[in-house]
């Protein structure tokens, strides 16, 4: 039975929890018989067994060509049928054996001899039909679908359903099972084969090549951890190209001018804005002035010293959208980004809206900044801008580049993983690994008040992020074409491992580990975590500090 092993989604009996009692029968049922088919010459069961009562012979027979007859129209797999045939060849024994009996007397007669009585097998026969009834019904219930507490592979495919079970690799002819459609919807499963009993074996995840858009991160807490002997495996299959993407194609692109539009209603609605753009797989930049180099303040307001500085005449104006206008500063330890509140022309002052960590020009004067998000600055090959008020996302086109055939990718998610523990009241995220897959394309959100950290960008997250983890592992993964941090392992994580990754095309660092100050106890401490053989690079492209 245990070739019937398996997962499935829904309408799962409740002994399909208990499939060692169902294993257990397959051996019993297959040596039963001959054990008994060994005595039947012996003469000790020949003389002393009975006949059985023929008032249950129609209902047994009944049941069991029942049972039989539904086996074979629900069995999917030859193996269900191995018991059958034991039982049936014994009790096809049986039966024989009673024909036999009961034409000696008429064979006696004939040859003028006195009919000598002689008992048959009943009890034999009664015995073999009541095994093979157990054996049909056993199999009849292995032959519907149901949720063992042993694992195995669960499938995951662009093309998947996440109603299915996840148990095949391909839809089914009837196309009412295949694999599943998303990582959410794996782990939902194995959730359900948990609540089930538990689980017996690892459970490998196997995901199928494609790109798999999310708008929020996959999320893992700890009912979704595995154990030492059991652990839990997302990973793409051999081969396969497996990218999670946390952003979405803009399509509809037409030329206007010098320009290349496409209208994203989302944005004049309120509803989706976004810092980043990638066209072909590449990071362009939005518009920004100066292109080169930076601008340098010209003195600082002593009484607001963290929220204005003054500018050279020209550098800034009251330009269409200021209040979408960003001033990117740059700090010794850090970077600021702020929202223009007012432009005072008079006095060439800039008021953003809320403070930096540190005064404007706090190690001497001239200190640079950028500003960015104004239209003005759309001038450079490769730049763009996201009107928000009309919905209309503009970008001058790096050389020959031909938008209606590029693939032009812009982030909705924040984050792409994030592992949920709470070291804190002892509750980890454990024994989870993620082999062979691509984590592409998060977004950032400045605040209304910007952001400004006391120094390397402290409090930004990272798009691939645990918090109480352990014994978890990201090997020959890829984390790229992020707004923030590539992975963070944040408080509580321990004995876990970043192997052979990639992490790039970063807003801020690469991987981090910890956080600031001392952990209250030990299990909030993060410790002993391994990054080995990984290669890091292009960071900083929102957060240079």
């Amino acid at each position: 039975f245990s070739a019937g092993a398996g997962m499935s989604s829904g309408n799962e009996p409740v002994w399909a929890c208990f499939p060692w009692i169902l294993e257990a029968t397959f051996p019993v049922s297959i040596l039963l018989p001959f054990v008994l088919f060994s005595h039947l010459k012996t003469r000790r069961y020949r003389e002393d067994l009975g006949f059985a009562d023929a008032r249950w012979r129609f209902p047994k027979a009944a049941l069991g060509a029942g049972l039989l007859v539904l086996t074979l129209v629900k069995a999917k797999q030859p193996t269900y049928l191995l018991p059958l045939f034991p039982m049936l060849a014994i009790l096809i024994a049986a039966w024989c054996e009673r024909a036999g009996a009961a034409l000696r007397p008429l064979a006696s007669r004939c040859a003028g001899g006195a009919p000598r009585e002689k008992k048959g097998l009943p009890m034999l026969e009664k015995s073999a039909a009541g095994l093979l009834i157990i054996s049909v019904t056993a199999t009849f219930l292995m032959s519907f679908p149901s949720r063992p507490c042993r694992a195995g592979t669960l499938h995951v495919a662009p093309g998947g359903s996440d109603s299915w079970s996840g148990r095949l690799k391909e839809p089914s002819g009837a196309k009412d099972d295949g694999p599943l459609a998303t990582l959410g919807g794996a782990r939902n499963a194995i959730r359900r084969l948990k609540a089930a009993g538990g689980l017996r074996e690892p459970v490998r995840v196997a995901v199928q090549g494609g790109t798999y858009r999310v708008t929020e991160p996959f999320l893992l807490e700890p009912l979704d951890s595995g154990t030492k002997e059991s652990p839990i495996t997302y990973a793409a299959e051999p081969g396969a190209r497996v990218v999670v993407s946390g952003g979405r194609p803009i399509t509809g692109w037409k030329k206007q001018g010098d320009l290349w539009v496409a209208d994203v209603p989302e944005a004049k609605s309120g509803t989706w804005t976004f810092g980043a753009l990638w066209v072909n797989g590449e990071r362009r930049r939005r518009a920004r002035t100066p292109n080169d180099g930076w601008f340098f303040t010209q003195g600082k307001d002593p009484s607001r010293d963290r929220t204005a500085f003054r500018f050279k005449p020209g550098d800034i104006r009251k330009w269409e959208g200021l209040e979408d206008a960003c001033a990117v500063v740059y700090h010794s330890w850090e970077t600021s980004i702020h929202r223009v509140a007012v432009v005072e022309e008079s006095s060439s002052t800039v008021v953003f809206t809320g403070p930096a960590a540190w005064p404007f020009e706090n190690w001497g004067p001239r200190q640079r900044y950028h500003v960015e998000n104004i239209p003005e600055a759309l001038d450079a090959p490769g730049e763009w801008y996201l009107d928000r008020r009309s919905g209309i996302l503009s970008y001058l086109p790096l050389g020959d580049e031909d938008l209606g055939r590029a693939e032009v990718i812009a982030p909705v998610a924040p984050q792409l993983v994030v592992l949920a523990g709470d070291p804190a009241q002892g509750r980890f995220v454990e024994h989870v690994s993620f082999e062979g897959l691509r984590f592409f394309h998060s977004d950032w959100t400045l605040p209304p008040q910007g952001h400004s950290d006391g120094q390397a960008a402290f409090t930004i997250p990272g798009a691939v992020q645990a918090v109480g983890a352990r014994h978890c592992a990201f090997e020959r993964c890829e984390v790229g074409h992020v707004a923030t941090y590539g992975i963070w392992l944040r408080a509580g994580c321990q004995e876990n491992r970043i192997d052979a990754c990639e992490v790039h095309d970063l807003g801020a660092g690469g991987v981090r580990i910890g956080e600031g100050g001392n952990p209250k106890s030990d299990a909030e401490a993060a410790g002993r975590n391994a990054v080995d053989n990984c290669f890091i690079h292009d960071g900083g492209k929102v957060f240079s500090g």
